[in-house]
């Protein structure tokens, strides 16, 4: 699943078609298409893939993740060429996110093919302009923090960094956790994205892209450090949605830093968070939280599944007639979560 397939899935529920003016008609069809893509995708199934990718790109033809999606679905089917043209298309579209270009398995196909290079080229320079550009918005980015009133500074706390959605903001995401963290005695840190969305209701901010994410979480964890004594072996990374695609990623990324992840309806691909990525001896303590009615459940027993194989600590727990939001009785799922990823 592609950078655009993390967008669509963000929380955010969907008011009557009757009740939408035709802007948000053509918004939802276009959502649609990608819930459709998500679904082949995850199926392994690339003819409707590329079926469904070619419908998006002429629907969305300014979205340049929409053309890098329909590139990986041809990749995967064996056609190089197609693919290396969507490719194309998608850098000159100004997809920038170089490392995903650069390492992603369904663009294997691609990187022997004489235009390979070229293409690469100005994913790079994309990514170096998106770059500069995002330091200047993170200057201003101040994670909010959140203390227990009864907090015994005296002690090293817990930390919990909490990730919210697309569309939404540090203010809803610290919201759903506050008493959790209350409870277990933890600081609870909500990063703030930069990247305003601007979609209708869900006029909040995204992540861009996990080196994005990464630079903003370890911020926020730095700012937390110079005010507070946190317990460093006992940091957990949270986050729903989109929030919870970035938590599998990062968690991954620096298995170092978190002694647990919890990602709530967060969408997961081997390529970009799985086993083979992990580096070290540390391994984080994984629950994975997902409606049985939420389309990426698949992806998070796929998940489960790698994780166990490699043996990475991990309970999978699928919540019955639920769909892409957080479970009932949030606080005490939210709390048993956090009792298994601290091993208490």
């Amino acid at each position: 699943m592609k950078r655009t397939m993390k967008h669509i899935l963000c929380g955010v529920a969907c008011a009557a078609l009757i009740l939408l003016p035709a802007a948000a008609l053509a918004q939802e069809s276009v959502d649609s298409l990608r819930r459709a893509y998500f679904e082949a995708y995850q199926s392994k199934d690339w003819p409707s893939a590329i079926e469904i990718g070619l419908k998006l790109v002429e629907r969305d033809p300014a979205n340049s993740h929409n053309a890098y999606n329909l590139a990986c679905a041809y990749g995967l089917s064996g056609d190089a060429e197609n693919a290396l043209i969507w490719a194309r298309k998608a850098a000159e579209a100004g997809f920038s996110d170089r490392y995903l270009f650069e390492t992603d398995p369904d663009l294997k196909p691609i990187r022997t093919l004489p235009g390979y290079p070229a293409t690469l080229e100005i994913v790079r320079q994309h990514a170096a302009r998106d770059r500069a550009a995002f330091l200047k918005l993170a200057e201003k980015s101040t994670p909010l923090i959140v203390v227990p009133e009864d907090l015994d500074r005296g002690k090293p706390a817990p930390l919990i960094v909490a990730l919210h959605p697309y569309g939404g903001t540090a203010e809803q995401i610290a919201g759903v956790w506050r008493s959790v963290a209350q409870k277990s005695g933890a600081i609870l840190v909500a990063p703030r994205a930069v990247r305003p969305t601007g979609v209708g209701r869900a006029a909040g901010f995204e992540w861009g892209t996990a080196d994005e994410a990464d630079y903003l979480v370890t911020s926020a964890v730095k700012v937390v450090l110079k005010e507070h004594k946190i317990d460093e072996q006992r940091i957990v990374l949270t986050g729903f949605s989109q929030g919870a695609y970035i938590a599998f990623n990062l968690g991954i990324r620096h298995p170092d830093k978190f002694a647990g992840v919890i990602p709530v309806a967060g969408s997961y691909n081997s390529s970009e968070a799985g086993p083979a990525l992990l580096e070290g001896a540390r391994r984080p303590r994984f629950y994975v939280m997902v409606g049985d009615r939420d389309p990426i459940l698949e992806a998070n027993r796929t998940a489960a599944k790698e994780y166990q194989k490699a043996g990475i600590p991990v309970q999978l727990k699928v919540y019955e007639n639920l769909g892409h939001t957080f479970p009932k009785n949030t606080d005490e799922e939210l709390h048993q979560a956090m009792k298994f990823v601290l091993g208490e």
